[in-house]
């Protein structure tokens, strides 16, 4: 057994639980600013007046009494912490489940979920899919946090919006999101978004900020390593605070230490007396267009304030003031004593001299030059882009034509060569050559973008004359070796109407044959990033291609759900046949139908074979049921028809085909299957009529014969 001796210690860790227990409260006061300070220096003042009044405010505790608290329970009490969802406390190394949510491996998945605030007292692994919605509870007028940790945050919105809202209260609004030592919020797919709102608070109080966190704040997609386009979006937004007392004060966008956000965003500061900043940090890392404005009130507030540093991407921005009192706006930017000035002022223009003037980032313009090395586009030679706010460019949408070249790559002033897709920020003036090589009828040029064919080699490669060439199943991206690979005719191929990857596909150790007319140019797809499925049509026949593909960029870690496809619009059946569902290997039973949900494993395509069964139409009568596959020009007539019953003695079956006019065409003997139903061929290419007759053992008619008339019966098919 172990006791706890030492006093001073047992009174320290008493005081700090009650801290923990009473944040809420204690972070919800409403100091007073300081009078006559920038926005960044007033909330700094404001963070120290708040903590001293949180902390001075607290009674000396009573020294808990000394136990002997078992060997396990103590072990459990440092490996083991507690976690709250909407009510339902448990501690973090058990699993449980509750409405829209489980728990288990340190992992807390929301599904669908909309309901109260979640805490938890140590590090949080959360994953969000669908629409969720995390409310705070409004407890004695006081707004409640949403989403508290006490440690680290890893969130990551795999699909549709996470929106966080703090409590509202008439003595001081909730955080959205408090607390946390580190946050990673990771939004997870291009439908994935996120939204932090503070709650409102009456006159004389503050409002919730929409982040508050003690760390680091780190916003970003994954699989930006080719620079996708059409990332998700952050929305921040602090309290309100009713403006009818002096002490009221809008809550701020967002809080941290640290701050990077690499998706675009919009933050906003809460409204009163003295409003709310967008954003308030030490540094500060802006690396996508983003929109900021500060809160209205008696003192408006800044929409950037930071202490250290700040360091400003070349995309969209828009920074402004709040509004103050007699409608003129706060300073945009401002920057504490002792911060440093913007690293990237060298490429923006700040306009505004004083701190009740508007102040917006603007960017400089800059001009792309895209050179044709020989080539044209539309005629001309060269292309210059000039804009002033630049976007990302897509290299691919601006290339030229040469007769008999190819054009393979870009190379830029410094000599340094770039994919024809390559997404493109400008910094400063560039100026790009296409990069051609000689092509004829004939050849094929395998181009890899940013994939190479060696560890250390080329970006392409061209086939001549040669009767066959076998695409590669491997390549490499710097050193690192890409086995999710895929070969196809379109650059920047988009899913067709089918929700197929659209363009001729194919995949690795696949035998392609030149087309002695023209080039033939396959480009690499990484499907790294992605979830995949791989459709083989066996015995099928494409348009194009050997395969087809269905993707969606995922994140690590996740997972997307893909919908089974038919494929029935860009695959052909083989003769008398139809899709009876797809295989998980060549020849295999059916696994999957179309409509079937999957989630294939992000970075290793799931491969489906095509499995076909016979074509056939089905009729039904008061005799007999016939099943009619007119590609093969058979008949089926089920065991069970009252004809097939009526006849069980019959030593053998004659069928003989008419022309609608009743002449013959042809008889033969019919067949018995197993079952006992019977198979007829018939002949004929206007549909005729069909006589089945059976037969006793000396060959004379023993029952009524059945006649099909599939001239009358066809036209109404399907």
């Amino acid at each position: 057994m172990k006791q706890i001796t030492n006093r001073a210690l047992a009174l320290a860790l008493s005081a700090l639980l009650v801290l923990v227990l009473l944040a809420p409260n204690a972070l919800a006061a409403a100091p007073e600013p300081a009078a006559d300070l920038e926005p960044a220096e007033a909330v700094e003042t404001a963070e120290t007046v708040e903590t001293a009044e949180a902390v001075g405010s607290e009674e000396e505790p009573e020294a808990p009494e000394e136990t002997e608290p078992e060997e396990d329970a103590e072990l459990l009490a440092e490996t083991a912490y507690t976690i709250t969802v909407d009510g339902v406390s448990f501690l973090s190394n058990t699993a449980r489940t509750g409405d829209g949510w489980n728990y288990g491996g340190k992992r807390l998945n929301l599904t669908g979920y909309d309901g109260g605030p979640i805490r938890s007292e140590g590090a949080l692994e959360l994953y969000t899919s669908g629409d969720v919605t995390i409310t705070g509870t409004r407890e004695n007028n006081l707004g409640g946090d949403a989403l508290y940790v006490n440690g680290d945050l890893e969130l990551n919105v795999v699909s549709g919006t996470l929106t966080v809202l703090g409590g509202s209260g008439a003595d001081g609004g909730g955080h959205a999101l408090r607390g946390a030592k580190n946050v990673e919020l990771w939004l997870m797919s291009d439908s994935a978004a996120a939204v932090f709102r503070g709650g409102a608070a009456g006159p004389g109080k503050t409002g919730g900020d929409g982040i508050s966190v003690t760390g680091t704040l780190n916003v970003r997609t994954l699989c930006d390593r080719d620079n996708r386009l059409g990332a998700p979006d952050l929305w921040v937004e602090g309290g309100g605070a009713a403006q009818t007392a002096a002490k009221s004060q809008g809550g701020l966008g967002l809080r941290a230490k640290s701050v990077v956000i690499q998706v675009p965003c919009e933050l906003t500061g809460g409204d009163g007396i003295t409003a709310g900043a967008a954003l308030y940090a030490e540094t500060v890392e802006l690396l996508a267009p983003c929109d900021l404005t500060g809160g209205d009130g008696t003192t408006g507030g800044a929409a950037l304030s930071y202490k250290t540093s700040c360091a400003l991407s070349l995309c969209d921005m828009d920074f402004h003031g709040g509004h103050s009192a007699d409608n003129k706006l706060a300073a945009a930017i401002v920057r504490a004593t002792g911060g440093k000035a913007i690293p990237s002022v060298k490429h923006t223009t700040l306009s505004g001299k004083d701190a009740d003037a508007e102040r917006l980032l603007r960017v400089n313009e800059y001009t792309l030059t895209l050179n044709g090395n020989g080539g044209t586009r539309g005629g001309e030679k060269e292309l210059k882009i000039k804009e002033r706010y630049p976007s990302s460019y897509r290299l691919s949408d601006y290339l030229f034509t040469y007769s008999g070249q190819t054009q393979y790559a870009w190379k830029d002033g410094s000599g340094v060569q770039h994919a024809l897709n390559e997404a493109l920020t400008l910094e400063k003036d560039q100026k790009f050559t296409a990069q051609w090589i000689q092509t004829k009828p004939g050849d094929v040029l395998l181009n890899g973008h940013t994939l190479r064919f060696t560890s250390n080699g080329s970006t392409y490669k061209r086939f001549q004359s040669t009767t066959a060439v076998t695409l590669p199943d491997k390549m490499y991206y710097n050193s690192t070796a890409v086995t999710a690979l895929a070969w196809g005719d379109a650059m920047n191929s988009s899913a067709d109407d089918s929700g197929l990857a659209s363009g001729s596909w194919y995949v690795g150790n696949d035998k392609l044959t030149p087309n002695k007319n023209a080039v033939i140019c396959l480009y690499a797809a990484d499907l790294r990033c992605d979830s995949t499925i791989i459709y083989h049509p066996t015995q099928g026949t494409l348009n194009g291609g050997t395969v087809l593909v269905q993707r969606i960029t995922v994140e690590t870690g996740g997972a997307a759900k893909l919908t089974v496809k038919s494929c029935d619009e860009r695959m052909t059946a083989p003769v008398g046949k139809t899709l009876a569902g797809w295989a998980v290997k060549e020849g295999g039973e059916v696994r999957y139908q179309p409509g079937d949900e999957v989630e294939p494993t992000k970075g290793t395509p799931l491969q489906l074979y095509a499995v076909w069964k016979d074509f056939e139409y089905v009729f039904r009568t008061d005799r007999c049921t016939v099943w009619l596959n007119p590609y093969q020009k058979t008949l089926r007539i089920d065991p069970s028809s009252d004809w097939r019953r009526n006849n069980q003695g019959a030593a053998r079956f004659v069928a003989a085909s008419y022309r609608p006019n009743g002449r013959m065409i042809a008889y033969e003997i019919a067949g018995v299957m197993p079952t006992g139903g019977i198979t007829v061929r018939y002949e004929g290419e206007n549909y005729p009529l069909v006589r089945l007759f059976a037969l006793d053992r000396n060959g004379r008619p023993s029952g009524n014969e059945l006649e099909i008339r599939l001239y009358e019966m066809y036209p109404s098919l399907g």
